[in-house]
């Protein structure tokens, strides 16, 4: 079982190391793009209307320059494996990114109401007869003010996630079926 979770770990680790050098060549490829100032309006477009349309092309593009990069072994064979299957390795990439979100909102909500419950705590401690007990309520009901703000928005931001988290469980499910339904035959 730990081998698994080594290997697991080291898939994952190339994974995200993948998802940095692509972020960084999309970066150089907007930035080179947005210094060509002398488009007109009906070529910028027609470009907008290209990227939509081209967005395989483009994951190919990065994918091969991951390959073409000093990057790890492990990533280039990812990145050979994503170049030759880029519908279902952008899929995959984007459903690991919304797992990553969801999971990293569901934390920062916890995180927040915890800190909201610490500061009532120390709200309730306030020794109201010292002369700066007033500065200290202040302080502390601005500091309840910014962590209930963080709150709605993971949670606003979570609830933006979930019906992705539904759609890939529905995917998944689908997928599942249609493999089982193969396998019968």
């Amino acid at each position: 079982m730990h081998n698994q979770d080594t290997a697991k770990d080291d898939v994952m680790e190339a994974i995200f190391e993948l998802l940095k050098k692509t972020q960084e060549y999309l970066n150089k490829k907007i930035n080179s793009f947005s210094k060509d100032e002398n488009l007109i309006e009906g070529e910028k477009e027609e470009v907008n209307h290209n990227s939509n349309v081209n967005k395989i092309e483009r994951f190919q593009s990065a994918m091969k320059n991951i390959l073409e990069s000093d990057a790890s072994d492990n990533v280039k064979k990812l990145a050979q494996t994503f170049h030759d299957h880029p519908k279902d390795s952008m899929k995959m990439l984007q459903s690991i990114i919304s797992e990553q979100a969801i999971q990293q909102t569901k934390e920062l909500t916890e995180m927040t109401s915890e800190t909201s419950k610490m500061l009532k705590s120390i709200k309730e401690d306030i020794d109201m007869s010292k002369p700066n007990a007033m500065d200290q309520l202040a302080i502390i009901n601005r500091l309840e003010k910014e962590e209930n703000k963080k709150e709605k928005l993971a949670n606003s931001i979570l609830n933006e996630l979930k019906p992705l988290e539904k759609e890939y469980e529905k995917e998944t499910l689908i997928k599942e079926e249609i493999d089982f339904e193969e396998r019968e035959m």
